[in-house]
């Protein structure tokens, strides 16, 4: 099993690919990705939930779980490639 605190661990394959730390490559594509779903969310919610499960106040809740229980089922069978394999303890001191 692989711990997952450790430092090699902690760049993700983004930001290991662009050379540069997570800082400068991840955040401002998270900080997008929020910006952009906020207000894009409801024109696509919006017109499922009432396709799905008609005029029920309660539809767009439904197609959220609906949604997380698909990314769950997403990430949990793409978890071996989430990440790069662990850097071996001899190559974490060596200067570049």
């Amino acid at each position: 099993m692989v711990e997952l605190t450790t430092p090699q661990n902690l760049n993700t394959i983004a930001s290991i690919k662009g050379g540069k730390n997570s800082t400068t490559t991840v955040m401002p594509l998270l900080s997008a990705a929020l910006y952009l779903g906020q207000f894009v969310s409801p024109l696509v919610v919006m017109p499922l939930s009432h396709s799905l499960f008609g005029a029920d106040l309660t539809a767009p809740y439904k197609v959220a779980i609906l949604l997380c229980i698909v990314f769950f089922i997403q990430v949990w069978t793409t978890r071996q490639f989430q990440s790069l394999p662990p850097v071996s303890g001899d190559n974490l001191h060596k200067p570049a």
